[in-house]
């Protein structure tokens, strides 16, 4: 036999039910608009409690008889079902997972999440591949020191771009809320350029002094932007669905316009010369692109699309190039290609090659892994902690 027990309001669609402990609150996660309501099962003619919660993606727990958990980009908020008491924060970050569990006291909640990490291979000249680093190291792009910017991640949501000399020293020179990525050289290694994604996302410069990044361009899928030798920035933009063109960004003048062949985008810069290597719109093929004389020459071509990734050799004579799952080194002068590494069973992709000066090739292997986050909410009434995450 069933019985209707509420009718919720226009636009809230029933999504998720939960119960809490004991028995008496019914907890409905809402589709069509993100929200929550809260029904009292034991009130003489229940009437559902809803609340828009546009910032939570549907994030919510329950957590004791009188309360739960809502989870966004704002931190994760305890409400209590009866609303007697406003919204209380217990935690500045999104605790969020896959599955989430909380313990009897409603104190500590446990999520599993599926999480994103990246390990640094070194394959040197006269050996065999080395774990260089392991953790969460994305995107490495090495100055002709050996200096090496790397895109690391943080946490679940947050990247950061630092740098990482020789000796395995890192600092960090972006803030974490900025979700770095795609870092690339000037001609003279004082600047880094790099993709900013998510919200307030675009092209952004950093000094090594360090200093705040400034804000080249505004579109958050603007992607692949590499310094040309006069100080200007090649770029890949979304024009339409599916439809990636380069363009060229000027920082002094803060103009930006399509290149001369839009049908292309950017690898790298030659340190030798100031040609740049581009693709195109498949990255079936490389070429080299003089922004000068705006002649081009094919270097390579695969079978296989694409060349993920790709960077010039300290000396200018190579590139190494991401086809597929393996690395290759590509001869400038002549295109002659000789495989130099195949990923790990276990890595999902290839995040990027770059060389140091002693010949060192560094490889970046993406793989996912599942993780448990423990997180401790401080009692009703008193405040977060920071990174409780």
């Amino acid at each position: 036999v069933e019985r209707a027990i509420v009718d919720l309001p226009v636009g809230y669609l029933a999504s998720s039910l939960a119960l809490s402990p004991d028995g008496r609150w019914i907890l409905v996660d809402t589709g069509g608009q993100a929200g929550a309501c809260a029904i009292d099962r034991i009130a003489a003619t229940p009437t559902p409690r809803c609340v828009l919660l546009p910032r939570s993606g549907g994030n919510t727990m329950i957590v004791s008889n009188d309360a739960y958990l809502v989870t966004g980009k704002d931190g994760t908020w305890r409400r209590r079902f009866d609303d007697a008491a406003p919204p209380e924060l217990v935690s500045p970050t999104e605790i969020d997972g896959l599955a989430m569990t909380a313990a009897a006291d409603g104190q500590v909640v446990v999520a599993s999440q599926c999480v994103q990490r990246g390990r640094l291979i070194a394959i040197p000249p006269d050996g065999g591949p080395r774990l260089l680093a392991d953790g969460r190291f994305l995107h490495p792009a090495a100055r002709a020191d050996g200096t090496m910017a790397v895109a690391g991640s943080q946490s679940t949501q947050d990247t950061v771009l630092s740098l990482r000399k020789l000796d395995g020293t890192a600092r960090d020179l972006t803030p974490r809320d900025h979700v770095a990525l795609s870092p690339g050289w000037d001609a003279a290694g004082k600047q880094l350029v790099y993709r900013r994604g998510g919200d307030g996302g675009g092209l952004f410069v950093v000094d090594l002094a360090p200093s705040a990044p400034r804000r080249i361009t505004s579109v958050s899928t603007d992607d692949a932007p590499v310094f040309l030798a006069d100080g200007r920035i090649a770029f890949a933009r979304m024009t339409a669905p599916g439809v990636r063109q380069m363009f060229v960004a000027d920082p002094a003048t803060d103009a930006i316009a399509p290149a001369a062949h839009p049908d292309r985008w950017p690898y790298a810069r030659s340190p030798i010369d100031g040609r740049v290597l581009v693709g195109d719109p498949r990255r079936y093929r490389l070429r080299l692109w003089d922004p000068a004389t705006d002649r081009e020459t094919e270097l390579a071509h695969s079978d296989d699309p694409a060349a993920h990734f790709a960077s010039f050799a300290p000396d200018g004579r190579s590139i190494l190039a991401t086809w597929a799952t393996e690395v290759w080194r590509v001869a400038v002068a002549d295109g002659a290609a000789r495989l130099i590494y195949q990923r790990a069973a276990d890595a999902a992709v290839l995040d990027g090659a770059t060389q140091l000066p002693d010949g060192t090739v560094v490889v970046a292997e993406r793989y996912y892994q599942g993780e448990l986050f423990r997180s401790t909410l401080p009692t009703p009434g008193h405040e977060a902690a920071p990174g409780s995450r």
